[in-house]
């Protein structure tokens, strides 16, 4: 038993005898407590999120971008309360390890400029929300629906399905084309190079007709038939139609 009692009495010393490094007091107890208190509160802290997001604000009637927004402001607002206050409920001195965290605060900031801009330019896109989930955007030669958006990046999926990492920054340094900013109806504009010798209403009411059969043209507001202009091989005429699914092609019926 004496031996047993003297491994005991071993660890709980090496757990709770304070380590000094420098300045620093802290003990490997409160080490593992606080990392495995952190650790928990992330969990809790998306478990949290994602069931306000998908459960509560879904009740509510929140549109799904505002819905992404807060949770994920909540989530890291909730990590970094717990990154506070944790430590000092732990036994850590947070006050001994200031010039610490200070010098290692320089470090991040040469070390690690790209990622500290990304992170400030996703707390812009959650807090001003120029672009939110579900929004279909174009970003140079990039168009798609914006699927997630956290604090570093922001998940694109592409007409192909095909997902893209965008840097948080790029959306706020470059010019973005935001199809859903404000109201989600576009309207496109279909070339129909027509023969010299059509009759014009004829081909006015073509082009309306195979504009009524494609389900994802919207009849408010209504399609319109424009003369664009004379060519030497054929007349030019463009069919206006509206859509609310910016990202998805009509097919229209040949008239």
């Amino acid at each position: 038993m004496s031996l047993v009692r003297s491994i005991i009495q071993f660890f709980h010393d090496l757990l709770t005898t304070p380590l000094r490094i420098g300045g620093i007091s802290v003990s490997i107890n409160s080490i593992l407590t606080t990392l495995i208190a952190l650790s928990l509160v992330v969990l809790f802290s998306r478990y949290l999120s994602n069931w306000i997001r998908d459960q509560l604000l879904v009740k509510l009637g929140v549109q799904e971008g505002t819905r992404e927004a807060i949770s994920t402001i909540l989530r890291y607002f909730a990590i970094a309360l717990a990154v506070i206050v944790v430590p000092q409920m732990a036994g850590v001195d947070m006050r001994s390890i200031s010039f610490l965290a200070g010098g290692l605060g320089i470090g991040i900031g040469f070390g690690f400029q790209g990622l500290a801009q990304n992170f400030v330019s996703g707390l812009i896109l959650l807090l001003e929300r120029p672009v939110q989930v579900g929004d279909y955007i174009e970003l140079g030669d990039l168009e798609g629906t914006i699927r997630k958006i956290s604090i570093r990046s922001t998940v694109l999926v592409t007409n192909d399905g095909i997902s893209i990492i965008i840097p948080n920054s790029d959306l706020i340094d470059n010019r973005i084309i935001n199809w859903s900013y404000g109201d989600i109806k576009s309207r496109i504009h279909i070339p129909v190079p027509v023969d010299h010798s059509s009759d014009p209403v004829l081909v006015t009411e073509a082009l309306l007709a195979s504009a009524r059969q494609e389900p994802r043209v919207l009849m408010r507001p209504a399609p319109q038939v424009w003369l664009s202009h004379f060519g030497e091989d054929a007349i030019n005429y463009e069919l206006l139609v509206w859509i609310d699914q910016p990202g998805l092609d009509c097919q229209f019926a040949a008239p």
